[in-house]
C-alpha cells in the first residue's frame, strides 16, 4: 500500500478501542464503514481527548449523512469522503495521495 503500514484491528468494533489504536499507532488515514463513523459519533462524547493524526478520512458501502461528515470536520478538521461505486478502489485512491 505504497509503501505505508496497513493497520487492521481484528475483534469486534468499540468506538473507544479503535479511537485509543489509532492515536497509539498515530495514523494519519483511515477507512471505515459509515455505521462505524455514527457510532464514534454517537458515543464518544469527547473525541478531543485523543491525540488523533488524522488528514484524511474515507468511507464506502452505504450511504453516508451529512450530519456524520460534519461532526467530523467540526471535531477534527477533516471531513469522511463518502466513496460511491467502486468504493474499494476509491478509497485507495483518495488515502494513496498526498502520503
Amino acid at each position: 500500500m505504497f509503501g505505508k503500514p496497513v493497520v487492521f484491528l481484528d475483534k469486534p468494533f468499540s468506538p473507544e478501542d479503535t479511537l485509543k489504536l489509532l492515536e497509539e499507532l498515530k495514523v494519519t488515514n483511515f477507512t471505515f464503514a459509515p455505521t462505524a463513523y455514527r457510532l464514534i459519533m454517537g458515543t464518544v462524547k469527547d473525541i478531543g481527548r485523543y491525540n488523533l493524526r488524522v488528514r484524511k478520512l474515507s468511507s464506502a458501502g452505504e450511504p453516508l449523512n451529512p450530519e456524520v461528515i460534519r461532526w467530523f470536520q467540526e471535531k477534527l478538521g477533516v471531513p469522511v469522503k463518502d466513496h460511491y461505486g467502486q468504493s474499494e478502489v476509491g478509497m485507495v485512491v483518495y488515502n494513496g495521495w498526498g502520503l
